[in-house]
């Protein structure tokens, strides 16, 4: 939106529950962990093209490579009560389509 609060733009529609946000390093893709489709997991969106794909197919901790052409997710096991607990941090690349741009 423009700095007065005028021509809002909505870059997350259909977009629910979301947690985490960070920007890739090129600032063209704006990752988040949320649900979108009924699906839950980690989430990129191509600003440009509104493009949204899934990384990781559950709710999770991450961050970007310095280049944004990976990202280290740290998944989380349940105990069942409510209570999350990080297992083994995992790298994955990001797909290209995803707009690393």
């Amino acid at each position: 939106m423009d700095a007065d609060g005028g021509n809002v733009r909505l870059v997350l529609p259909g977009i629910t529950d979301t947690g985490i946000l960070k920007w890739s390093p090129t600032g063209r893709v704006l990752a988040f962990v949320g649900t979108y489709r009924d699906a839950g997991g980690i989430w990129l969106l191509d600003v440009e093209t509104s493009q949204v794909t899934r990384v990781w197919p559950s709710r999770a901790g991450f961050d970007w490579s310095p280049d944004g052409r990976q990202m280290v997710v740290l998944p989380w096991k349940s105990d069942g009560r409510g209570n999350r607990e990080p297992i083994q941090p995992v790298i994955i690349d990001v797909p290209s389509e995803a707009g690393r741009g």
